[in-house]
């Protein structure tokens, strides 16, 4: 399991680390239903998912930078 390898997933009192909590909550609010909405555009070749995917990329791409580098700013890191 990767949570019980990668500290920022490890326990903290009951609760992940900040940095982690904040990524995985927008990734669950809002990338999620984005994600849905692509697939629905594409399959459905709606013109909107190209903007739609533009701005997913960006948001998975911001994502992944700050999860990357988001130990060396962190009290744990």
């Amino acid at each position: 399991m990767y949570c019980n390898l990668d500290y920022r997933y490890g326990d903290y009192g009951g609760m992940m680390e900040s940095g982690t909590t904040a990524m995985e909550a927008i990734t669950a609010l809002i990338d999620g239903p984005l994600c849905i909405l692509v697939a629905y555009g594409a399959v459905h070749d709606h013109s909107y998912r190209y903007p739609l995917q533009i701005v997913l990329c960006v948001m998975q791409l911001y994502g992944l930078t700050w999860f990357t580098l988001q130990p060396m700013f962190s009290d744990t890191g």
